[in-house]
């Protein structure tokens, strides 16, 4: 038997409770509290929590479950989850201000600068992914 749906109101509790659990863990710097919360309003927008063709939505609200304990679990200060969640954080930002450049500061970089850059955010992307799908986890 397939499990129903999520309400609505699971959803907002289950964003309120990762936005929480976020702010507790990104409460040193400002910034990182702000690309988390960009990038999981992302994650919750309503094209992504309406049923699609590939994703049951109780899958994904399972998923987000088991993020919300993965960063339960990033609270401990020395855990590996807490290094993993900073590295994600710093490399998404390093990610939003490249994509945020004005055309012409990319341009006066070298090509070749451009070109490793955006390879080095591809494999950042591809492992994220990995990441996401071996532990079944919806990391943005």
């Amino acid at each position: 038997m397939v499990n129903p749906a999520p309400t609505p109101p699971a959803w907002r509790a289950l964003y309120r409770r990762l936005l929480k659990t976020g702010h507790e863990l990104t409460s040193d710097r400002r910034f990182k509290f702000y690309t988390f919360q960009h990038h999981l309003r992302k994650a919750f927008s309503p094209s992504i929590v309406t049923q699609s063709s590939t994703h049951n939505p109780s899958d994904q609200y399972n998923r987000g479950q088991r993020t919300l304990r993965f960063l339960k679990a990033a609270k401990k200060p020395e855990s590996i989850e807490r290094k993993v969640f900073d590295n994600l954080l710093f490399m998404r930002r390093q990610i939003d201000r490249f994509e945020a450049r004005r055309p012409y500061l990319t341009r006066m970089r070298k090509s070749a600068d451009n070109d490793a850059l955006r390879e080095v955010f591809h494999e950042y992307n591809t492992l994220v992914d990995h990441l996401n799908q071996s532990q079944r986890l919806a990391l943005p």
